[in-house]
């Protein structure tokens, strides 16, 4: 359980162990540690150039952090959005209300096209590379009469997601050529 104590930091007990009861590991995060973080990091980025933005990675329960602590926290430390991985983790950080109802969301792990609705719902960007995803996206965009900002995953080496360069470029040019017939 999370709780909050008299050192203004997070603590949680992770991995209780069924045979003694005991829990084998303990996190403690520091809410001021945390905030500070923030700030360095924000001054680091966006001091030189007002265009900069700083968004925070809370991918998998803000890495064991706790999702509903960490990101509040981080949005009123100064983050100008939030990332995920997933696009369930988008809607968990909507449903924790306040600033995190309405800081920008990136996803940007892979979106299948089934949670086209939910990423629509969220109010969240998306990383695409298969067309099946961005046009179940524009469905539900369209039917929420909205706008839905994509970024085309490009593949730079791993193998793991992302387009081919020249495949990318392909299929813009062929958008583009069918937007201006």
């Amino acid at each position: 359980m999370t709780s909050m104590n008299s050192m203004n930091s997070m603590n949680s007990m992770n991995s209780m162990n069924s045979m003694t009861g005991m829990c084998s590991s303990w996190r403690e995060v520091s809410e001021a540690a945390l905030r500070h973080n923030v700030s360095i990091l924000k001054s680091l980025v966006c001091s030189q150039q007002h265009d900069k933005l700083l968004g925070v990675v809370v991918k998998a329960d803000a890495y064991g952090h706790g999702l509903a602590q960490v990101a509040p926290l981080v949005v009123a430390a100064g983050a100008d959005w939030l990332v995920t991985n997933f696009a369930s983790e988008a809607r968990a950080v909507r449903s924790l209300g306040g600033a995190c109802a309405r800081v920008p969301l990136y996803i940007c792990g892979t979106v299948f096209a089934h949670e086209a609705d939910v990423v629509v719902a969220a109010g969240a960007r998306a990383l695409v590379y298969d067309l099946d995803v961005v046009q179940a996206l524009d469905a539900a965009a369209r039917a929420r009469g909205v706008v839905t900002p994509l970024h085309i995953k490009i593949e730079t080496g791993t193998h793991r997601q992302g387009l081919e360069l020249t495949d990318a470029l392909a299929e813009a040019n062929a958008e583009i050529a069918e937007l201006l017939s």
